[in-house]
């Protein structure tokens, strides 16, 4: 049997780095793509012409951009097009390392949603997490597509999480399943929690189920610690690189709300604490910088420990109070996607995560055919801020979610751009 040619989307970091690495190894021919974008340190013009001049590479390597009917569309990478981001080349060095096929994908348009989205949320008095949007629509969507389009049977990332398919999962031990979960087809797609701390399940529930079918994941049931030492036993080139942080698009020399505010430009938000009966409480310089259930760094002292409840935008409001005033037994969301057939209108058992570091708690969810959800938790949770995602298990599988919302009408993933 012919091997299953993989695209594996290549950043230039350890972990799909050795994602790579892996496919090689077990014969999936694979090929490397690196998604480009604007927000990306870069070499200049000069820097770009050195590198490829030391390269044993063509200067000009494969581009590929969204098209519009007739799927993506090939030209060549030159200096002039565009600088050429510096994990680029670490992602072009490990290609050359396992000799296996290199070209970068322009996601600029894509990725000002991304971006646009983050700062609109934000200044909407929400807490986004941009990498749930990403997956969905960039990684996990594009991405995929290209593949597709380029004659790979496979897409890859080196994501902490394991996928399977009904068929294996049923005979796995996990027991008796929920009626919901019964009949669906041996081969549809199962995600798995990651065995390691750095499960990354969480940022994945937006992403459609059709195209999981394509998808693998390497690094299933690796550590971090085992994913370096196979990095540095196969003497890939950047086996000891800095992890990236979690908000690849802003530069590591600034701060997010000071990246934020280059963004979007002069826009006031400075305004008041508050209590939660609206008395004032004093200053702030921006409700941007503020999330629920936040504790540290409000600039000024109550006597007491005060905790963020609220953000109000229109009054450019903070509302403070007490830690047990920021319990919430109900989380709702609205958005829902769903990687399982979950029953519509009927309760059904989960365990769900308001936080991607937050723990897991038991609750009894209900979604609706309108893409709303409610969750009624088994035991209080702090914290439950709006824009952030609430997500659903069965056991370690995961089901979907929404984005956590103040109320039934309100949207998910709102449009946004920026300059």
């Amino acid at each position: 049997m012919a091997a299953l040619k993989t695209l594996v989307a290549l950043s230039g970091g350890v972990d799909s780095s050795t994602a790579a690495y892996l496919l090689r190894e077990e014969g999936a021919a694979p090929g490397a793509v690196f998604m480009r974008h604007p927000f990306q340190p870069a070499f200049d013009r000069d820097e770009s012409e050195r590198f490829w001049g030391g390269s044993s590479a063509a200067k000009n390597i494969p581009l590929y951009a969204a098209g519009e009917e007739s799927g993506p569309r090939a030209v060549f990478w030159t200096p002039d097009r565009f600088p050429l981001p510096r994990d680029a080349a670490d992602a072009f060095r490990v290609a050359q390392a396992l000799d296996i096929p290199f070209f970068l994908f322009d996601a600029e348009p894509i990725f000002r949603r991304v971006v646009g989205h983050w700062a609109g949320e934000y200044l909407a008095g929400r807490t986004p997490n941009p990498c749930v949007l990403c997956n969905r629509i960039l990684k996990f969507g594009a991405l995929v597509d290209l593949a597709r389009d380029r004659g790979y049977d496979r897409f890859a990332t080196g994501h902490y999480v394991r996928r399977t398919v009904c068929a294996e999962w049923r005979l796995s031990g996990v027991g008796r399943l929920p009626d919901w979960l019964v009949g669906e087809p041996d081969d549809a797609p199962v995600l798995l929690r990651g065995n390691s701390e750095k499960d990354q399940s969480y940022v994945l529930y937006g992403v459609s189920r059709d195209r999981l079918s394509a998808v693998v994941f390497p690094l299933a049931g690796l550590t971090k610690p085992q994913v370096r030492q196979i990095a540095a036993d196969a003497r890939i080139p950047v086996a000891q690189k800095r992890e990236s942080q979690d908000l690849c698009f802003v530069p590591a020399d600034e701060a997010p709300f000071d990246f934020l505010r280059r963004l979007v430009g002069p826009i006031e938000t400075a305004g008041n604490f508050v209590s939660r009966d609206g008395t004032v409480l004093g200053a702030h310089r921006g409700y941007e910088k503020y999330t629920v259930g936040q504790r540290k760094g409000l600039g000024i002292g109550f006597g007491e420990r005060t905790f963020v409840q609220q953000i109000v935008p229109l009054r450019k409001e903070v509302v403070l109070g007490t830690r047990g005033d920021l319990a919430r037994s109900t989380v709702r969301a609205a958005g829902a996607n769903w990687i399982a057939p979950v029953p519509i209108g009927v309760p059904f058992r989960a365990d769900v995560k308001i936080r991607y570091r937050s723990p897991a708690v038991g609750a009894s969810v209900t979604a609706e055919a309108d893409g709303t959800v409610a969750a009624r938790l088994d035991e209080p949770r702090d914290g439950v801020a709006p824009g952030q995602s609430l997500v659903c298990y069965w056991k370690d599988r995961l089901i979907g979610g929404g984005i956590i919302a103040e109320n039934r009408e309100e949207n998910s993933f709102p449009e946004g751009s920026v300059r």
